[in-house]
């Protein structure tokens, strides 16, 4: 999917409803996902820090992509 032209996966207030985010494309997306909806081991971008980050264990930590 080319998520080029689209801002983000769902509103703002959506967001709350969503239980988690996975998947092997979530990084590509360029979107910004709040660190609660993360699933773990899931490289993402965080809302909360704007920096491309990865949940390891319950904790959010920065991902280099190694």
């Amino acid at each position: 999917m080319d998520s080029a032209n689209i801002v983000a996966p769902v509103s703002q207030e959506g967001l709350s409803s969503i239980g988690t985010v996975s998947g092997t494309g979530v990084l590509a997306t360029a979107w910004e996902f709040p660190d609660a909806v993360m699933a773990i081991e899931v490289p993402y971008i965080s809302a909360n820090s704007g920096l491309t980050s990865i949940k390891t264990g319950g904790v959010v930590e920065p991902y280099s992509g190694a």
